[in-house]
C-alpha cells in the first residue's frame, strides 16, 4: 500500500512538473514569436554564444537555444497523452503520442502538396493551345525584349519591322528596327559589304503591327515574410502573351511561376535574423522548399507560332597567348580565355542608327553598342578607321558616354582621335563623367608607361595635378611615372590635398609604391619620414594599412636595407597584424 501512495505521489509530481515545464515552453515560444521580444532572444543568444565560445558544448547549446525554444512546446504537447495516461493506461497514452506524432510527420506533406497543386492550377490558368499566326510582317516586342529577339526576327526573313514598345521613361525616343536595302546601310558605313543583311534604327511611324509580344511580372523571386508561412505561397508570376492587335485574339500565352511551399510544419525554426531586409524579426517558420518552372522562351514560342527566326549569334573565343601577341610591351595580358559575339556586317551602320535617332538612351541601344565594344576590350580586336571613327561620334554625341567606351577610352586612349593630348585637354577643360573619365585614363596610361614614354606630357601632368590635387587624390598615383623627381610633388599634396589625413597619407604611399625604380633613392627618406609621422599620432599601431602600404612601397623599390629597418621599428606586433601568417605583400596597393 504504502508503496502504491509513493508511486501515485511520484506520478502526480511528474504530471505537475510536466504541466510547469509546457507552460514554460509556450512563454519561450511566445518570446520568439513576437517581434518586439524576439530580437532580444536573437541577442542573447549570439551574446551566450560569444561567452561561451561558439566551439565548446555550453556556447553551442546558447546558440540552439532559439530553436529549442521553437520546438519544445510541441513535443511537450505530443507527450500529453502519454503523461495523463500514466496513472491509468500509460500504454495506450503512449499509442496515442506515437500516433499523432507519425500524423504530424506523414500527413501534412501530403496536405501540402494538395495545396500548392491547387495554387499552380488557379494561378497558370486553363492552357491554350498555340495557334498559327499567318502572314506576319511587322511586330511588337517588349521595351526590354528586343535583345537578341530583334535581330532574330529581322534576319529570319519573314519579319521586315520590329517595333519596340513605347518606354515609359520620359524623353527616351520610341524605336522600331527593320531590314532594309543595302543602300540604306551604306549611306552610314562606305565599307558595309555589298548584297550584306541591312539592319537599321528609327523612329516608331506608329502604325499597328500584326502581332505583339507581350511580358508582363508581378512579384519577384525573392521571399518575404508572409511566404515563410505553412501554406504555399506564390512568389513571381511571368505572364508572355502573343496577340493580334487588330482583332484583339491570344495567340498563345505562357505562365512561369514561382513560389515557396512548407517542406512540413514541424520542426520549426525562430525567424529571428538580423539581415535588413524586413525577411525577419519574429515569428515561428518551418523550412521552405522553393519551386520555380523553366524561364519563358519568347523565340520558342514565336517559332511555335509559325514565324521564321534566324540562329542567335555565335561566340568567338580567343585564346589568350594570341591576344599577348597584340599587346604593346610592358602591357599585363590577361591570366584567362575570353571572346565576344560575332561580329555582323551592319554593326556600324545599325549603331550610327541609334545614334542619330537619340536611341543610345534606349536599352536596346545600349546592348548593341555594349556588345559591338566587347570585341575591342583587352586588345582582342585592333579597330580599324571606321571603328575609330565610330568612338568619336559616341563619345561626341551621347553624354553620359557609354561605361564600356569610356573604359576603352581610358585604357586605350590611342584608339580615339587626339589620343592622350586629348585626354589632357579634357582633364583640364571638361566638368563631370568625361572629366574622370579623361582623368582615370590618363593614370592608366601613365601607369604602363615608362617615364621616357610619359615624358611629352609631363608639364600638363604637372599643371593638371596642381589643379586637381585638392578634390581628386587618385591623380596622384601617376606621380612617380615621370621624368621627374616625384618626390616634391608628394610632399605637397600631403600638405595641401584638403583630403582626410589619413587618405591622403595612402594615396601618397601608394603613388610610391608605383613609382620608376629609378626613384627608389629619394622616395625611400620619405617613405620612413611619413610613416614615422603617423605613428606620433597613432602609437597603438591602428592605422594599419599605412603600415602595410609602407613596407609593400620598399619592398618594390627593392629596398631591402630600409624595409627591414622600417618592420624592426614598428615592432613584432603591428608587423603581425599588417601580415598574418608572415604573409609579405609584393605588390602595390
Amino acid at each position: 500500500m504504502e508503496e502504491s501512495r509513493l508511486r501515485s505521489r511520484l506520478l502526480s509530481l511528474l504530471v505537475v512538473l510536466y504541466w510547469l515545464l509546457f507552460a514554460g515552453s509556450l512563454v519561450m515560444a511566445a518570446l520568439i514569436y513576437i517581434p518586439e521580444t524576439a530580437v532580444y532572444v536573437r541577442l542573447a543568444q549570439l551574446a551566450g554564444g560569444a561567452y561561451l565560445g561558439f566551439l565548446t558544448p555550453f556556447g553551442v547549446f546558447a546558440y540552439l537555444l532559439g530553436d529549442l525554444m521553437a520546438n519544445l512546446w510541441w513535443l511537450m504537447l505530443l507527450a500529453a497523452p502519454f503523461v495523463l495516461s500514466l496513472k491509468r493506461r500509460p500504454m495506450i497514452g503512449l499509442a496515442i503520442s506515437v500516433a499523432a506524432a507519425l500524423a504530424l510527420f506523414l500527413v501534412p506533406p501530403r496536405i501540402i502538396d494538395w495545396q500548392s497543386a491547387r495554387l499552380v492550377a488557379a494561378e497558370r490558368g486553363p492552357a491554350l493551345a498555340s495557334r498559327p499566326a499567318g502572314p506576319v510582317t511587322s511586330i511588337t516586342l517588349p521595351a526590354d525584349g528586343c535583345n537578341p529577339l530583334c535581330e532574330q526576327l529581322l534576319l529570319g526573313g519573314e519579319v521586315q519591322t520590329v517595333r519596340v514598345a513605347a518606354p515609359t521613361q520620359e524623353g527616351v525616343p520610341h524605336l522600331m528596327f527593320q531590314r532594309r536595302p543595302a543602300a540604306d546601310c551604306q549611306a552610314l558605313d562606305p565599307d558595309f559589304p555589298q548584297g550584306g543583311p541591312c539592319l537599321l534604327a528609327r523612329p516608331d511611324d506608329g502604325a499597328q503591327s500584326d502581332l505583339k509580344l507581350s511580358w508582363q511580372t508581378d512579384g519577384s523571386p525573392a521571399p518575404t515574410r508572409e511566404s515563410l508561412g505553412f501554406t504555399p505561397h506564390l512568389m513571381m508570376k511571368e505572364r508572355l502573351t502573343i496577340t493580334r492587335p487588330a482583332t484583339g485574339e491570344t495567340l498563345d500565352v505562357r505562365t512561369r511561376l514561382v513560389w515557396l511551399s512548407p517542406a512540413s510544419y514541424v520542426p520549426l525554426h525562430p525567424n529571428t535574423g538580423f539581415d535588413g531586409s524586413g525577411i525577419h524579426g519574429g515569428g515561428l517558420v518551418p523550412d521552405q522548399q522553393k519551386h520555380e518552372d523553366p524561364p519563358l522562351d519568347p523565340a520558342g514560342l514565336l517559332t511555335e507560332t509559325g514565324l521564321s527566326l534566324a540562329a542567335p549569334r555565335g561566340e568567338i573565343v580567343v585564346d589568350k597567348r594570341a591576344i599577348s601577341l597584340k599587346m604593346p610591351a610592358g602591357y599585363a595580358s590577361p591570366a584567362f580565355l575570353t571572346g565576344y559575339p560575332e561580329p555582323a556586317p551592319y554593326d556600324i551602320a545599325l549603331i550610327r542608327s541609334l545614334l542619330d535617332h537619340g536611341g543610345l538612351r534606349t536599352d536596346t541601344g545600349t546592348y548593341y553598342v555594349t556588345r559591338w565594344l566587347a570585341k575591342f576590350e583587352r586588345h582582342k580586336v585592333i579597330p580599324d578607321q571606321r571603328d575609330r571613327a565610330l568612338f568619336d561620334a559616341l563619345y561626341a554625341g551621347v553624354n553620359p558616354a557609354p561605361h564600356e567606351l569610356s573604359l576603352l577610352r581610358q585604357s586605350h586612349p590611342a584608339y580615339f582621335s587626339g589620343g592622350l593630348d586629348q585626354l589632357y585637354a579634357d582633364a583640364l577643360s571638361s566638368e563631370g563623367g568625361k572629366m574622370y573619365d579623361a582623368m582615370h585614363g590618363i593614370v592608366s596610361a601613365a601607369l604602363r608607361q615608362t617615364p621616357e614614354q610619359n615624358a611629352p606630357q609631363a608639364a600638363d601632368y604637372l599643371r593638371l595635378i596642381g589643379i586637381k590635387k585638392l578634390r581628386d587624390s587618385f591623380l596622384i598615383d601617376a606621380a612617380g611615372r615621370f621624368p621627374f623627381d616625384p618626390t616634391p610633388v608628394l610632399h605637397d599634396y600631403l600638405q595641401k590635398s584638403d583630403w582626410a589625413v589619413e587618405d591622403r597619407v595612402h594615396e601618397a604611399l601608394k603613388a610610391a609604391c608605383r613609382a620608376d625604380q629609378r626613384w627608389a633613392g629619394s622616395l625611400t627618406p620619405f617613405i620612413l619620414q611619413t610613416v614615422r609621422e603617423v605613428r606620433q599620432s597613432d602609437p597603438s599601431g591602428e592605422d594599419w594599412q599605412t603600415y602595410s602600404f609602407a613596407l609593400a612601397a620598399l619592398n618594390v623599390l627593392r629596398q631591402r636595407e630600409a624595409w627591414e629597418s622600417l618592420r624592426a621599428e614598428l615592432g613584432p606586433e603591428i608587423v603581425t597584424r599588417v601580415s598574418p601568417g608572415g604573409v609579405i605583400r609584393t605588390e602595390c596597393p
